[in-house]
């Protein structure tokens, strides 16, 4: 619950979130998803200081 914010386990009860692999699958998801959002704004940060040298 920590992990994206949630105070109780509402949520999961509410989305019928109860087998173990759903959540280790959502776990992985999340992860990616901010992978991939790093990774963004890695390159967008190379290509601002690659410019400003220009």
């Amino acid at each position: 619950m920590a992990m994206v914010g949630h105070k109780t386990d509402a949520v999961y009860r509410r989305y019928a979130i109860v087998d173990e692999g759903m959540l280790k699958d959502g776990a992985l998801k999340l992860a990616q998803l901010h992978q991939a959002h790093e990774d963004a704004a890695e390159a967008k940060r190379r290509a601002i200081g690659g410019e400003v040298g220009k």
